[in-house]
């Protein structure tokens, strides 16, 4: 079966992701499906913006700002996506947001996704943490919810 991935590449007081750091998750995850889910793709940080990810992934990549853009996730969207990883794919959700707790790939699509029983991975430095898990966590037990290192997948 498929499986449904999260990352940012930027965020507030992080450091920034590499492009290299991009690829190393795309290819350690066999990640068939590269979605952005940037309402904007025109940004400055070397290798993020739609055209450098477009000309780096090819076929792969693919614009949804428009379904699954912050605000504007759409129940379509969240159908596309259940489809994919019921069809075996391995997806990649991409945002600027790094941290997945204050972005919408958690808030507004892995919340939603996990009602129907699909676990969302969210990659945060070295740490893959399960979206149930996160919720856990989020909702007041503070047992670990580090899932595991996603290089190790």
């Amino acid at each position: 079966s498929g499986r449904i991935y999260s990352v940012g590449y930027h965020g507030n007081g992080c450091l920034g992701m590499k492009p290299g750091e991009l690829k190393e998750i795309v290819a350690k995850l066999k990640i068939t499906d590269l979605l952005d889910l940037r309402v904007e793709t025109k940004v400055k940080q070397d290798g993020f913006a739609g055209a450098d990810l477009e000309k780096a992934y090819g076929t792969k990549y693919q614009y949804a700002g428009d379904s699954l853009g912050r605000g504007r996730v759409k129940p379509a969207g969240l159908d596309w996506l259940k489809t994919m990883a019921q069809d075996g794919r391995h997806v990649l959700l991409l945002s600027g947001e790094k941290r997945p707790t204050t972005s919408h790939r958690y808030s507004e699509i892995a919340l939603a996704l996990l009602a129907d029983g699909i676990d969302v991975g969210h990659i945060y430095e070295e740490e893959l943490v399960a979206t149930a898990a996160l919720k856990t966590a989020l909702d007041g037990n503070r047992e670990s919810y580090v899932f595991s290192e996603w290089r190790k997948q």
